[in-house]
């Protein structure tokens, strides 16, 4: 035997030593062991069968009250016993276990330096250089054990121990972690655990989590499973499909303004049956489960764009489904759930052209975009746009994307609906699905999301108010509203405030409690200077206030309170705190104080990113024809306007 970092090992071993950590810890399949865990209810007992030098059974000797470890190997189990002298709760066996009780032959490869791969199994072509060992072979059946976890690696004999192991199983539906490495015993194994009730959960490698169907909730939610891969499908005015609006993806076929890399330039769209358990899905849903961080989901992780994020979202909205994920997802993450949440966003139709937005959401301004030549026709990107690809685009969404969304409406299978745009309430196909889902009797039990410039409140004789918002279980109406008065139709372009107002407070009239109507602001650059009117008319109407940041994943975002230098962004963050009470517009302020400004975030690339930002408000000012610029609203606050005013425009 010898000694590494305090672990005894076999002398001829060198496989474990790089597993070995200092002071007895190591984090040997750490991450499968945090999979199986989380489905164990009780940690009385657990069994360590082929227990080799003891890296789990020291850890589970810290986890659970009672160690039972099997180790048939001599020099392993030497080992073993001196890794574990100390652990008072373990119990050690020098045996195998098996289907019967018997004594068989143990092999490993002469050449081979790992103590863990010695095996009973019947190989095949096996040569003369084998060292070989007689062992005894047990039933675990005959202990009478009642385990709440089991791990099983023995090196092709995971069968013939399940086999002798049967009763205990279905006495006590132990979670069974299982190293499974050949396939014909894979295969008998899959079999036999499937046959009494057992559900292969997770997979990491040749490692397999399995659980009793009649214990697969965990114990705790994993810290980063949302319930939007179960439940909800997003769909962009462009026919892109994402987990859900928030989601940074690669692009599929046109790259949005939060996507991670560009995509094709070429239109394949994909249907939602496609899309659904597409190996994208399977693997964020695996990842979910096993308590991992989706790199799509970084929006919410990092609150990128506001404090009250998705995830939360989908959690209070589908929580009654939570046991349900369990039940209907394999370890590969398929599911037979179908989505019953449903932000599908049938083109990009709306009348504004707001000025953090751009032609992918707003055909407005696609079409001032084409009038004035302003196209860049050699990025993929725009490629939606040629004549072409737009007709294809809404064919597909005339025939696949309608035919989707019906099907959920006449099955009854909408519960929730984001509406979005564009601009939702302009679209002909919100007034005839509302308007069906109230005929199917199913507007008692729907809940729906607006996220409206609310311009308009009437179509064809059907009132958004008494024919939609009161005939449904449930709503919230976000208004977007990103200033009062000239500095809000300034950042909104198309808005007539007055109007807004007016719209807003028909809402109020049939309002049941403050979070059915809320101001949507997105904080702006120029929006700084109308924090504390928001405030205000928050306070005066009695709702409360959405908050978020205008997004800045490239450095030309002018409009981002970001793009402000450090120090210029803190004063002016700290002097309008003072007068704000919204939990949600504090949280938002208070995060651009902590925050990487976008000179931090991209030194190199800044002032030319601002210089490009400056040059097309200027553009977009001249052709708007503004009286009201920029300018005027950076002048209230002189140290501001001096840092504007020092950026140079680009010809």
């Amino acid at each position: 035997m010898k000694k590494i970092n305090g672990w005894v090992l076999p002398d001829d071993d060198n496989e474990f030593k790089r597993h070995i950590k200092p002071r007895k810890v190591t984090y040997y399949q750490q991450n499968v062991l945090d999979s199986a865990y989380c489905y164990v209810k009780n940690y009385h007992t657990v069994i360590d069968i082929g227990a080799n030098i003891g890296l789990h059974s020291v850890r589970f000797a810290r986890a659970f009250q009672n160690v039972i470890a099997f180790e048939p190997v001599k020099d392993n189990f030497r080992c073993l016993k001196q890794n574990l002298k100390t652990k008072k709760n373990v119990t050690l066996y020098n045996k195998a276990l098996g289907a019967k009780n018997e004594k068989l032959e143990i092999k490993r490869p002469i050449n081979d330096k790992n103590s863990g791969s010695y095996s009973l199994f019947e190989w095949e072509n096996v040569n003369d250089d084998v060292y070989t060992e007689q062992v005894d072979v047990v039933v675990l059946d005959d202990f009478n054990l009642e385990p709440d976890f089991i791990k099983i690696d023995v090196q092709g004999f995971e069968d013939k121990v399940l086999c002798g192991s049967l009763n205990t199983l279905k006495k006590s539906k132990p979670v069974l972690l299982l190293e499974l490495e050949y396939s014909q015993v894979k295969r008998r194994v899959i079999d036999l655990l499937t046959q009494i009730g057992y559900v292969n959960k997770s997979k990491y490698k040749n490692d397999y989590v399995w659980v009793h169907k009649e214990k697969l909730v965990p114990n705790h939610k994993p810290e980063h499973l949302c319930m939007a891969p179960w439940t909800h499908t997003y769909l962009s005015p462009q026919t892109e499909r994402r987990l859900c609006c928030a989601s940074r993806e690669p692009a599929q076929n046109f790259e949005q303004y939060i996507d991670t890399s560009a995509g094709t330039g070429s239109y394949a769209p994909m249907s939602l049956d496609e899309y659904w358990n597409s190996e994208r899905v399977q693997r964020v849903r695996r990842q979910m489960m096993a308590g991992e961080l989706p790199p799509e989901c970084e929006v919410c992780d990092k609150k990128l764009l506001n404090t009250d994020v998705y995830r939360d979202y989908f959690w209070h909205m589908f929580q009654h489904r939570y046991d349900e994920i369990w039940s209907t997802t394999d370890a590969d993450g398929y599911t037979t759930m179908q989505p019953i949440s449903w932000d599908y966003r049938f083109s990009n139709l709306c009348n504004f052209k707001c000025r953090t937005c751009g032609d992918m959401l707003s055909s407005a301004w696609e079409t001032e975009q084409r009038q004035h030549n302003m196209i860049n026709w050699n990025n993929p990107r725009n490629n939606w746009m040629q004549p072409e690809i737009k007709k294809d685009i809404i064919a597909f969404q005339q025939s696949t994307v309608e035919e989707e969304f019906s099907q959920a409406v006449e099955e009854h299978r909408v519960e929730e609906i984001y509406w979005v745009g564009g601009e939702p309430l302009m679209y002909e196909q919100h007034w005839r699905y509302m308007n069906r889902i109230v005929e199917l009797g199913d507007g008692p039990g729907l809940y729906a999301r607006y996220n409206t410039n609310l311009s308009r409140v009437e179509y064809r004789g059907i009132n958004f108010y008494k024919d939609i918002l009161a005939k449904i279980r449930d709503y919230q109406v976000c208004a977007s509203l990103d200033g009062t008065g000239a500095i809000g139709e300034y950042i909104r372009t198309g808005l007539d405030y007055s109007q807004w107002l007016e719209n807003f407070k028909q809402g109020i009239d049939m309002m049941r409690y403050s979070r059915q109507w809320r101001i949507d602001f997105t904080l702006t650059l120029p929006g700084l200077f109308e924090v504390g009117p928001i405030q205000q008319l928050a306070d005066e109407l009695g709702v409360e206030i959405l908050a978020k940041t205008v997004f800045t994943f490239t450095p030309d975002i002018v409009l981002s309170p970001l793009a402000l230098p450090r120090k210029i962004l803190d004063r002016k963050v700290d002097e309008i705190t003072k007068c704000v009470t919204s939990p949600a517009l504090r949280d938002v302020l208070a995060q651009l104080k902590h925050r990487p400004n976008m000179q931090e975030t991209w030194p190199d690339e800044y002032w030319a990113g601002m210089s490009k930002g400056k040059t097309r408000i200027k553009r977009l000012e001249h052709i708007r024809n503004d009286q009201f610029t920029l300018d005027h609203i950076l002048k209230r606050d002189p140290i501001i306007f001096e840092w504007w005013d020092s950026i140079p425009c680009t010809s």
